[in-house]
Order: structure tokens, then C-alpha cells, then sequence
């Protein structure tokens, strides 16, 4: 086990970062392992539910680089759909009030914006504008703070 810990030395002084964490791990027979898994959702008659069902989508040595990759892909859904079709009141999905998240948004957008009244929320479309940056969807995406299509789980493994 000894050339696994010098091999990592190696990696790390070549700026291998990743191959550095791997081969340290299993020089110590067991790694961590963070699984970047997918929910499902279906829609129930009223809204579109996320169920306990979990696809693991990505896996990583580093719970930096998962958290990163859960992040990305929340935000990817927060723009591709519409977060309140995943509710049936705004408290399940974020700790802001309707009037402080349309707030929100509407700063981060740098226009006004509305969110849509309580008979449109089942609308699966998207209700954040196409020309929002990554940027501004990262800010907005955070205000739905109970909305999580992508989470990471810390798995053990052995070698």
C-alpha cells in the first residue's frame, strides 16, 4: 500500500488532484464515494410529484464535485420547468412567502417579475425567462430551497 500513498504524493504534486483523493482512498482499503442520484417524479392528477424513487446519475471521489454536479442539474431543472408544478402550496418547495420569492426573482432577473397566479401553477413549462444567465439561475434555483431533483449520497466502498 505504501506505492499507492507515493503514487498519490505524484499525482498531487502533478496537480492530479482526483487520482491523488482515488489512490489515497484505496490505499486505506475504503473510499468514499459521493452518487449524485436523480428523483423521479410523476404527476398525480394535481401536481407533478417527486417520488423516493433515485437514479444515480454520476458518481465522484470528492463531495465538492457531487455537490457541484447536483447543483448544476437543480438549476438545469429549476430552468427547464416550472417549480410550482411541484407543490401544492409554496412552502413545500421554498421558505419564502409569494410576495418575497416574486421579489426575489424579479431583483435577480433585474426586471419585474410575476409568478404565475395559483391557476397556472400546474403548468410543467418553464416561467423563467430563455435570456436568464446561468448566473441568475443559480441565484433563483437557491430561493427554492425545498426543491431538490438532484441530491448526493455518501456511499462506502471497498477495494
Amino acid at each position: 500500500m505504501d506505492e499507492l500513498r507515493i503514487s498519490s504524493d505524484v499525482c498531487e504534486e502533478a496537480g492530479l488532484a482526483d487520482e491523488a483523493t482515488f489512490l489515497r482512498s484505496i490505499s486505506n482499503q475504503t473510499c468514499k464515494a459521493y452518487v449524485v442520484v436523480e428523483r423521479g417524479f410523476e404527476y398525480n392528477d394535481e401536481i407533478y410529484d417527486l417520488n423516493e424513487e433515485q437514479s444515480p446519475r454520476h458518481v465522484f471521489l470528492d463531495k465538492t464535485s457531487a455537490l457541484r454536479e447536483a447543483e448544476t442539474r437543480n438549476v438545469e431543472q429549476i430552468r427547464q420547468f416550472n417549480p410550482l408544478a411541484f407543490c401544492y402550496g409554496l412552502d413545500e418547495i421554498t421558505s419564502l412567502q409569494r410576495e418575497e420569492l416574486g421579489r426575489r426573482v424579479s431583483e435577480i432577473l433585474g426586471r419585474d417579475f410575476q409568478l404565475p397566479g395559483e391557476e397556472e401553477s400546474w403548468d410543467l413549462d418553464p416561467i423563467f425567462p430563455p435570456a436568464a444567465t446561468d448566473e441568475q439561475m443559480r441565484a433563483i434555483a437557491k430561493l427554492f430551497d425545498g426543491l431538490e431533483f438532484f441530491q448526493v449520497i455518501e456511499a462506502d466502498v471497498a477495494v
